[in-house]
């Protein structure tokens, strides 16, 4: 196991005399799908407006450790419930704190608190297995909402992989939508047609002077909302849809990702529907590309996530969104799937989550890696004396103009 230390030269300023913290942490990996774990059961090593920022570090390869999240756990108490609400006041009244065990919280890059995760929960459940030798406990998540979900994780002896329960999936929140949608099936999903993607900035392999993409996906909620896109059905344009899952040809996954049009158009899309689009997603949403393999019950996709404004290698609450979506759909028999992550596979080619649909919810399985434990040194100061040392985000994409086909200029 690596320890991961820090020479004291290495440290960031500090004012004179300030202490720094020595945080321990672990980092985890879920089909490549990263975080930086905190286990707080035992006591608090960084209070309220201190995980914002240690957010930044936790995730920032340049500037701390590396990761996609940060994640914390902590005892569901009255005490603990009560200094989230204090801090952030996310409820009217605190949840009962008598209805999980743990609380699971999760921060993006930018320190805001994410809904939910299911690669995090299911490297939860690895956690709490192995060092505290629970095989299934009941997580309280979807924190910042104001009904807190309480979920059940744990551990599968036959099989070896860990699961998280997600629960029922359902229609995304109308406050995380507006824009006009329609039921489908029983309305545990919507259709969401005319979102119009235009093309201000090009790639040399994509049609000069091409249509704006005027995609119809399908709105889902799985602790977190997500947008789940057909290859299929969903894009107007053939060579487009097909695109999105070329083959690296046996290129490594870094020369495939240089100059990659698919992972162009991936980011592409996602920054457009998240930033030029923001109106009609104001909680951002994440946005899944789906297609459907041999044998039937196989689904491949990829996922652009909403928090981190960027594609991950996988994603598991867009796992289950997919898996949803293709069974309510009636494209595939039977209530389990298997999912093949795109972007993980560059690297290993066997890469995989099971999902199971099952009268108490959605349940995912994984095999999450433990990659190494260490330390960090983490002072009130951050970066230079800011607390919020993240660059600016570059410009959104222009909406389309009405005037050209493309939204570029003649």
């Amino acid at each position: 196991m690596l320890a991961v230390r820090f020479p004291a030269g290495a440290a960031p300023r500090r004012p004179l005399g300030e202490p720094m913290k020595s945080i321990r942490f672990r980092k985890y990996s879920l089909n490549g799908n990263t975080f930086v774990f905190i286990d707080e059961t035992a006591g608090r090593d960084l209070n309220e407006a201190e995980l914002s920022r240690f957010a930044f570090r936790a995730t920032n390869s340049y500037f701390g450790i590396g990761a996609d999240n940060l994640i914390i756990l902590q005892p569901c108490t009255p005490e603990a419930l009560a200094a989230i609400n204090e801090a952030r006041g996310y409820w009217e009244t605190p949840p009962a704190a008598g209805t999980a065990d743990f609380i699971f919280r999760m921060f993006e890059p930018d320190g805001t608190e994410a809904f939910s995760c299911g690669n995090g929960l299911t490297c939860i459940a690895d956690h709490l297995h192995l060092q505290l030798g629970l095989h299934r406990c009941r997580i309280m998540t979807q924190v910042p909402l104001e009904a807190p979900q309480v979920l059940t994780v744990g551990w599968d002896a036959e099989s070896g992989m860990n699961w998280a329960n997600l629960g029922a999936v359902r229609a995304v929140p109308p406050f995380m939508v507006n824009a006009p949608t329609e039921a489908v099936g029983r309305g545990d999903l919507t259709r969401i047609r005319d979102l119009k993607v235009c093309f201000s900035d090009t790639h040399p392999e994509h049609p000069t002077q091409a249509a704006p993409l005027e995609l119809t996906g399908y709105l889902v909620f799985t602790g977190e909302p997500h947008l789940v896109l057909l290859t299929q059905d969903g894009f107007p344009d053939r060579r487009i849809a097909a695109a999105l899952f070329a083959e690296h040809n046996g290129r490594s996954p870094g020369e495939a990702l240089r100059g990659s049009y698919n992972s162009w158009l991936v980011h592409y899309i996602g920054t457009y529907l998240n930033r030029t689009l923001a109106s009609r997603f104001p909680c951002g949403i994440n946005v899944n590309f789906v297609r459907l393999v041999e044998p039937r019950g196989t689904i491949e996709y990829r996922c652009f996530e909403r928090g981190i404004d960027h594609e991950t290698l996988a994603c598991g609450t867009g796992a289950v969104a997919a898996s949803a979506v293709v069974r309510e759909l009636g494209l595939a028999d039977g209530d389990d799937f298997r999912i093949h992550p795109h972007r993980c596979r560059w690297y290993h080619p066997r890469a995989a989550f099971i999902v199971r649909r099952r009268a108490e919810g959605w349940h995912l399985y994984g095999r999450p890696d433990l990659l190494y434990e260490g330390t960090f040194p983490f002072g009130r100061a951050d970066i230079g004396g800011a607390t919020s040392p993240l660059p600016e985000p570059p410009p959104a994409p222009p909406p389309c103009n009405p005037e050209t086909r493309s939204g570029m200029s003649p």
